[in-house]
């Protein structure tokens, strides 16, 4: 009976200081998109076509093969394809001597942490060193 009766309490305004635990009556709006303009969600860098690229100088619109670094929350250069993680590229210079950007790897080699002894080598006495 009483569930009968229960009507939503009619929408107000409230200072932002006074709505924690309310809930909203409508969406939220803006006057302008947040961000205005295309960011990267992580430091990397923005690369263009496919690797690996040429590195050039941050804020630079990207021709094909090129990368710049970029920081998260940073403009995303004209030009841009993807955003690479900043632990998936390796930099070094390339035979010429300009800084180029590769993918690097996440796999480690088999024994790169422990290596296994053979059946032949377990068999043999350590020899002792003095």
């Amino acid at each position: 009976m009483a569930f009968d009766c229960a009507a939503p309490i009619p929408a107000l305004p409230v200072p932002l200081a006074e709505s924690i635990g309310r809930t909203l009556s409508r969406a939220v709006t803006t006057s302008q998109d947040l961000p205005h303009y295309a960011s990267s969600a992580m430091d990397g860098w923005a690369v263009s076509g496919s690797g690996p690229w040429t590195l050039v100088k941050p804020g630079q619109p990207l021709a094909p093969h090129r990368a710049s670094p970029i920081a998260t929350g940073g403009l995303v250069p004209t030009g841009t394809d993807a955003v690479l993680r900043r632990e998936s590229g390796r930099t070094s210079d390339d035979m010429a001597g300009v800084p180029a950007l590769t993918l690097g790897s996440e796999a480690r080699p088999a024994n790169r942490e422990a290596a296994s002894i053979s059946a032949k080598q377990a068999r043999k006495p350590l020899q002792a060193k003095c």
